[in-house]
């Protein structure tokens, strides 16, 4: 008996042992998340979410505007012609897109963070529908503005364009006239942490011709919630997935990744 309960108390022991050990690390693995993340975000990236560039149609016209002036001394209505600007949100006509990422898993302290790095490539059309000439401005947003990005090319309608980012975006702006269709390439290769995601558009959006694909060479993937699922979703070559999403028109305010 007194050899039983000597196993017994050596068993309770070991096992407020371990669960005092496990609590303990867990603790310090919980508190140390934090300020680990941010470190690995400096030297890594930050989780990612791509959006589309924005379009914004901007031309004038002209309209008369009447003044009431003093003319020898007499209360007078002069007209006067002004210039007046006006500007136009508008949408891709198609968006054919892909993202290669591939992961990287690196341990800082306790903890292991899912890296990942990414070859973006997407070609974006936009037709001139409305029947006034004017200047079409694109902004492209880069997914972290603390980013690196490689490779960045910027290409309109076969020609590559040097631009200066400014508040975390590229922009250009380039005549249109009705009718005109122009193509837009943007490529780069950049680095990022825990998730990647696509957006279409800002808010709810139509989404015409739309064909993304989404490469991994890693097996475990999840989608985050607000997101599409894919309308594809087949094994790779690289032992990942290949998930696409092909839409012939849509609307929705959801991105996918």
């Amino acid at each position: 008996m007194r050899r039983v309960i000597a196993l017994i108390v050596i068993f309770v022991g070991c096992a407020v042992a371990w669960a005092t050990l496990a609590g303990v690390t867990r603790t310090r693995s919980y508190s140390q998340t934090g300020g680990l993340r941010g470190q690995v975000a400096e030297l890594w990236g930050s989780p990612q979410i791509q959006r589309a560039p924005q379009l914004t149609f901007h031309w004038t016209t002209e309209a008369l505007r009447e003044e009431e002036r003093v003319v020898e001394g007499k209360p007078t209505v002069v007209g006067r012609r002004v210039t007046v600007p006006h500007q136009l949100r508008r949408h891709p006509a198609s968006t054919a897109g892909h993202a290669d990422l591939r992961l990287d898993m690196r341990r800082k302290g306790l903890i292991w963070f899912p890296l990942y790095d990414v070859d973006f490539e997407a070609t974006w059309t936009y037709v001139h529908e409305r029947p006034e000439a004017g200047e079409l401005e694109i902004a492209l947003p880069f997914p972290d503005h603390s980013g690196v990005y490689d490779g960045f090319r910027f290409v309109l309608d076969g020609a590559p364009i040097a631009l200066q980012p400014s508040g975390g975006q590229v922009t250009h702006r380039v005549a249109v006239r009705p009718g005109q269709r122009l193509a837009l390439e943007v490529a780069y290769r950049t680095r990022g942490m825990t998730t990647w995601q696509y957006q279409p558009g800002e808010g709810v959006s139509r989404l015409q011709a739309f064909d993304f694909t989404l490469d991994t060479d890693f097996a475990a993937i999840d989608f985050p919630g607000g997101t599409l699922s894919p309308t594809e979703k087949a094994s790779n070559e690289q032992g990942g997935w290949r998930l696409r999403w092909t839409f012939e028109q849509v609307v929705t305010g959801m991105g996918l990744g």
